[in-house]
């Protein structure tokens, strides 16, 4: 039983030429450009390392414990040579359906939106840089849409283990206020007191710094640091200087802050658990006593990820204050202050090999002056957001790129009347504009007897079952159901041979030989489907 390998061939400058057309394919189109979209996978990951996107997300765009570690490393902890492989140039598209509508403003009445369009350019250029340009052109059917991420990264510092980031990126904070599977994200990392927003998830403009060190069994923690301003649609002279959307006659305000995470994580544990925060000043309209409103916010998060029988948890509490909200509807000249806190809690659960999500939200609390669109003269008192329950299904046979959100929420960020029940459909879909340059080669003739199968379900047991599971189903390593519809069996081989990043150990040579990594994958390829 032998598979014959040919030796890879060297694609560097066909990538260079394909990066510097995609880059300026890129360029070329976002010129038409205003409203984020909900990050989502990025499959040309997938795509170069030929794997399933379970290796980094629970459930897309949720990210598990070695999605969060490739995510804060800015994409540095990625091998650039095995990133050759694919054209860095992503698509995404979704349709959306809501019961109250109001996903088109320019037709509020109108429940379904099916122009959601985005480009992504993103990848590693070496192992020094890497970076992500994301532009929308279609957002809820009206067309210019907004540069979502823009960034480059410098992934060289402290031996590697710090990235220096400049440009539009991910504020630090819990994963999951960025990186979730619900259709309704968390609305506490918005929460506005007084006259502002905060703006404690999304991407800013700024510069940024995340050390994560790649020693993790002895350093497992993560820290990061930014300075952040203004987010406006593209990159001009307002980044630090915007409308405020309260003031009389939409004054001018600017918001900026320093803002920080640090975690224990490690991408080999499903366990992350932090703080965070942001220290900022913020323009209030002309009027006050006191224009100027310093604020600051901490919070504490924890999250577990579905491992086994026991349902994946995402937990945060966080308080924000503000020293000079603006005057309520006593007088324009009063100066007040608030504290506004706010929790929640979900519970996740894998079905049917990790191809069914269920989440349940029971609860979004939420308190504190907030700033009212009825007038920037008037603050209301924040409510709390209850029931958000979401089921999302996707099917690798089908497509690996494609995914189904069905939810149910009753709170007030669904626009339906305050306690009343919406619903929301969504289908999001996205994928590589081209195939890898490593393409599919038939699988090499070998025949695999029982003997064989029986040896590699031996191997199995003894080397990956404790990370894998028994049934394949995933513990701290992914779930192995979807390896024999996205990958041959020498994919596989190679997989085992050379695994991905540093958390799957290296068993090849050392511990496994040649013919006993082609039982392995021999044995997995024929037991888990």
């Amino acid at each position: 039983m032998k598979v014959h390998r040919k030796r890879p061939r060297n694609h560097g400058p066909r990538f260079a030429i394909w990066s510097a057309i995609a880059f300026a394919l890129f360029l070329g189109v976002s010129s038409a450009v205003q409203q984020p979209q909900k990050a989502a996978a990025l499959p040309t990951f997938a795509q170069a390392y030929q794997v399933d996107c379970s290796m980094c997300h629970s459930m897309v765009p949720a990210l598990n414990a070695y999605g969060r570690y490739v995510q804060s490393s800015a994409f540095g902890v990625l091998d650039a040579r095995v990133m050759e492989r694919a054209i860095p140039l992503v698509m995404r598209e979704s349709i959306s359906y809501r019961s109250t509508g109001k996903l088109d403003a320019q037709q509020p009445a109108y429940k379904f939106t099916e122009a959601n369009v985005s480009l992504n350019l993103v990848g590693v250029l070496s192992n020094a840089f890497s970076y992500r340009l994301e532009q929308s052109f279609y957002s809820n059917n009206i067309s210019n849409g907004t540069t979502g991420h823009f960034w480059v990264s410098y992934n060289q510092l402290f031996h590697a283990d710090g990235h220096l980031k400049i440009g539009k990126f991910d504020a630090p904070a819990p994963p999951a206020f960025s990186y979730w599977q619900d259709m309704s994200g968390f609305s506490s990392p918005s929460i506005s007191v007084g006259q502002h927003g905060y703006a404690l998830s999304g991407d800013r403009w700024g510069v940024g710094l995340d050390y994560v060190p790649r020693n993790y069994q002895k350093q497992p923690y993560k820290a990061e640091f930014a300075y952040v301003g203004n987010s406006p649609v593209l990159y001009n002279d307002t980044i630090y200087s915007m409308s405020n959307p309260y003031g009389p006659g939409g004054s001018t305000g600017s918001d900026k802050a320093y803002e920080y995470k640090v975690a224990y994580a490690r991408p080999d544990k499903p366990v992350e658990a932090g703080v965070y925060g942001a220290v900022g000043s913020y323009v209030l309209p002309s009027g006050y006593l006191q224009p100027i409103d310093n604020y600051n916010a901490t919070g504490v998060y924890a999250q577990r990820d579905q491992v086994k029988m026991f349902p994946g948890v995402l937990a945060f509490y966080q308080q924000t204050s503000d020293s000079n909200v603006g005057p309520g509807k006593a007088s324009n000249q009063l100066v007040q202050s608030a504290i506004s806190r706010a929790w929640s809690v979900e519970f996740d659960e894998s079905f049917f090999g990790g191809n069914v999500m269920l989440g349940v939200r029971p609860v979004e609390y939420l308190s504190g002056l907030q700033a009212s669109k009825a007038g920037y003269d008037t603050l209301q008192t924040g409510k709390p957001h209850y029931g958000v329950f979401d089921i999302v299904a996707r099917d690798p046979k089908f497509s690996p790129y494609l995914y189904l959100t069905i939810e149910s929420a009753v709170a007030a960020a669904t626009n339906a009347t305050y306690g009343q029940p919406a619903w929301r459909v969504g289908l999001k879909w996205a994928v590589p504009l081209f195939r890898p340059f490593v393409g599919r080669e038939p699988t090499p003739p070998a025949t695999f007897t029982p003997a064989d199968l029986q040896a590699g379900t031996d191997q199995y047991a003894q080397n990956c079952a404790a990370c894998h599971g028994a049934d394949g189903k995933g513990g701290i390593g992914p779930n192995l159901h979807s390896i024999y519809n996205t990958t041959s069996l020498k994919e596989t081989v190679a997989l085992i041979e050379n695994p991905i990043g540093v958390v799957m150990p290296r068993l090849y040579p050392a511990t496994l030989t040649d013919a006993q990594v082609q039982q392995v994958a021999a044995y997995v390829r024929a037991t888990f489907r």
